[in-house]
């Protein structure tokens, strides 16, 4: 299809371009969030801006009495870039990684066309770009009839014009752990006069690993893993503190609960029978994204007009705080690929080397938009 080979349009590869050159973290992106805004205002649709993002709503003409949300996320990753694109990031170890330069000017390129065509309109429609999607939604951004919400992420491993569809479950919930540990340090050379904190780090983590195979059902999906620890840097000396951080990433709630138990209970245990002192810490994240299969089926027909539709059997560890939309309203999350083998154009996602084939933005556009325009 010619869409692959070239965009309709090149003011979206601008638009990317110019948020790729100019990322910011999460809860300070003034100049994107000006940018969104700016760029709405200009082409005549009306929005709103606070802390935690962008808000713009186009009515159908007459007006429906409810209303889909498209949304995207605007932070971009901590990471130094190290592409060499003429529009790399100017800030340092800040870099768009996960392709929201890109959902971003999609996402405007289609209420730029939305905008232009809503006098076929079926339903109103609402877009957010948004910082923190749940400070928008306790501000109220499901107000105004809003009763299906959609959200495109970009893929680097599937090639452009792969557009992914899964039915139910898709993503898990992520929530993040930290067990610090306090002992008594000194001495590398006689250990018996010290707390043994680095055995009991060791042991813990030995027994998280064995946590879910231990506690629950081979068929249940769940992953808890270790992803950081901090225990001293010096060769001969026993250390005082240390500090274990991982994640846990299920798709059961009664499993979600039960798993920090475990996990601290674990540490407790160790920690005591050591005479080490410790604190466990658990840091919630976001509830699995079960897609509406209504929406899903949908999503299909647009896809198959557009591209090449992929239907995903098997669930993935991943997560996303679109999860809390989905979880108040019908929702469903989709992905679109944007690799390209013979350019180079491989890096995983919040890889220092991310890139994206920028025609995959078009079969985004085209596919949001017969989605959004069809919706009733």
């Amino acid at each position: 299809m010619s869409i692959f080979n070239k965009l309709k349009s090149q003011e979206v590869s601008q638009i990317r371009q110019a948020l790729h050159k100019m990322p910011e973290l999460r809860g300070h992106e003034a100049q994107t969030m000006k940018f969104i805004a700016d760029y709405l205002v200009e082409i005549g649709i009306k929005c709103s801006a606070d802390k935690n993002g962008v808000v713009a709503h186009i009515e159908a003409e007459p007006r429906a009495a409810q209303t889909l949300l498209l949304a995207c996320n605007i932070s971009a990753s901590a990471l130094q870039e190290k592409t060499d694109l003429p529009f790399a990031s100017i800030r340092g170890g800040i870099m768009h990684a996960t392709g929201n330069d890109a959902n971003i000017a999609i996402l405007l390129t289609v209420a730029k066309e939305i905008f232009a065509n809503r006098a076929s309109l079926k339903s109103n429609i609402k877009f957010a770009f948004y910082s923190d999607i749940k400070g928008m939604i306790d501000g109220g951004l499901l107000s105004g009839g809003v009763v299906a919400a959609m959200k495109m992420q970009l893929n680097p491993s599937h090639l452009v014009g792969d557009i992914l569809v899964k039915k139910g479950r898709y993503l898990a919930a992520n929530d993040n752990f930290e067990i610090t540990l306090k002992g008594k340090g000194g001495d590398g050379r006689y250990p018996a006069a010290h707390s043994s904190l680095s055995y009991v780090v060791a042991q813990i983590v030995e027994n998280i690993y064995s946590l879910v195979p231990r506690k629950f059902s081979a068929v249940d999906n769940a992953l808890i893993s270790v992803c950081n620890i901090e225990c001293g840097n010096a060769f001969d000396v026993m250390p005082s503190k240390a500090a274990i951080r991982g994640m846990i990433q299920t798709y059961d709630e009664n499993i979600r609960a039960l798993s920090p138990v475990y996990i601290e209970q674990i540490a407790g245990c160790l920690a005591a029978g050591h005479e080490v002192d410790y604190e466990f810490r658990l840091i919630e994240g976001a509830p699995p994204v079960n897609n509406n299969e209504i929406l899903a089926d949908m999503l299909c027909t647009a896809a198959e007009k557009n591209g090449n539709l992929i239907m995903l059997r098997d669930k993935k560890m991943g997560s996303d705080d679109f999860a809390y939309l989905a979880e108040r309203v019908r929702g469903c999350y989709f992905e679109i690929g944007c690799g390209n083998k013979a350019k180079g154009i491989t890096a995983p996602l919040n890889s220092e080397y991310f890139d994206i084939d920028e025609n995959a933005m078009q079969v985004g556009i085209d596919v949001l938009r017969d989605f959004a325009m069809g919706y009733k």
